[in-house]
């Protein structure tokens, strides 16, 4: 059994850090102005790069807990598996320690139904109007996996047995 991820409030701690770093180089001078130090406009397009990718890293988390995977025992494992990325670069990316990449991005929308758009541009619904229940998505690959190794009327005699399995919902 895997530790209880709390990456939302790792993030969350992040962000405040940056906004309150943001917030000194914007009242540096003292008399109301609120303009940022010229030697100091690098040090504040940092923190607001830093900001905007760690509120994607917020909305990639609130997307996967809409479609049902929360920060559970085996978060990164479930992301890994589905994702085909390492437990650990998925921890990183997750804990603010590396940028979300627009492939790990794509991968997790189409593996567990969420929004590409939403997560990027927090824009229009979290989870796609096709989202799949992750586990049953584990259990699909697992059974076509099973399928495949069949002999064709064994396949024939599986899908018979599916459909019946089916009706009797």
């Amino acid at each position: 059994m895997g530790r209880v991820a709390n990456y939302r409030n790792k993030i969350n701690g992040m962000l405040d850090g940056f906004e309150q770093n943001l917030n000194e180089l914007w009242a540096e001078d003292g008399f109301g102005n609120f303009e940022v130090p010229f030697d100091k406009e690098d040090d504040k397009s940092h923190y607001e790069y830093s900001i905007k990718e760690l509120e994607k890293v917020i909305r990639l988390l609130d997307a996967l807990k809409s479609v049902g995977v929360d920060e559970g025992p085996g978060f990164c494992n479930k992301i890994s598996e589905a994702t085909g990325y390492s437990r650990n670069r998925v921890s990183d990316m997750l804990s603010g320690n590396a940028s979300l990449n627009p492939r790990f991005i794509k991968a997790v929308c189409a593996a567990f139904g969420t929004s590409e758009e939403y997560i990027l541009e927090a824009k229009g619904t979290m989870a796609t109007a096709a989202a799949v229940n992750p586990m049953e998505s584990v259990a699909m690959k697992e059974a076509l996996r099973i399928l495949s190794t069949m002999t064709e009327p064994e396949r024939w005699k599986a899908a018979a047995m599916l459909m019946e399995m089916v009706q009797q919902k």
